[in-house]
């Protein structure tokens, strides 16, 4: 074992050595004695599942590892979180990240969660490039906006807004944006049918078209 300081604070490193690296079963842990992250290594490189938490005890993340690479599922739990036009924000509250690394890049399905275990939005990563179909939503479990991407690159996107009890439905179709203002209520009419070549995804929205305008 080894005691060192780590951003000003005193922690304590144990683990074993093969042939001058870090090998097997490896734990740091705060001055307090609480651990502050676990794993194991071979050959000098994290192999496996590894988990940090803070000093109250909290997870922050579980990794894991093939030979020093991020590979296979993970979850972080982070203040910060995805958003559509600003690739990242921070929240009030920690949200949960649940996804899949592959040689340290995101590939595979992603899922942000609310504290409360409402998802707060979903999509898919090749190459660590968003693609295909992503959405984000309230806590309340309604849904806020969808967008398609390709490549990593935006292709269309559906935004809704509220202000005073009224609801702005933002779209961007490339090559054009249009902007919808609407006051909505329980109806009979989905927006989709209200509006068909939107062909959009919040059917659990209804709208009176007497209250609209383009």
């Amino acid at each position: 074992w080894c005691e060192s300081v780590d951003y000003g604070e005193i922690i304590i490193k144990e683990g074993y050595y093969l042939e001058g690296n870090f090998n097997g079963g490896f734990k740091v842990s705060y001055n307090s004695g609480s651990l502050k992250e676990s794993g194991s290594y071979n050959k000098g490189r994290k192999d496996g599942e590894w988990t940090k938490l803070n000093s109250a005890g909290d997870t922050l993340h579980i990794i894991n590892y093939s030979l020093g690479d991020r590979k296979g599922p993970f979850t972080i739990w982070s203040y910060y979180s995805h958003e559509m036009l600003n690739d990242t924000m921070r929240n009030s509250v920690k949200i949960k990240h649940r996804g899949i690394y592959k040689f340290n890049k995101l590939n595979g399905n992603y899922v942000e969660s609310f504290p409360n275990g409402t998802v707060k939005c979903a999509g898919a990563y090749i190459e660590d490039n968003r693609e295909g179909d992503w959405t984000w939503y309230f806590e309340t479990g309604i849904i806020k906006e969808t967008a398609v991407y390709k490549l990593g690159q935006l292709i269309s996107s559906e935004k809704f807004e509220e202000t005073n009890g009224n609801w702005t439905l933002f779209l961007n179709r490339k090559p054009f944006a249009i902007t919808i203002w609407c006051t909505f209520f329980l109806g009979t009419t989905l927006i989709k049918n209200a509006f068909p070549f939107l062909n959009s995804k919040f059917q659990d929205w209804f709208i009176d078209l007497r209250y609209c305008s383009l």
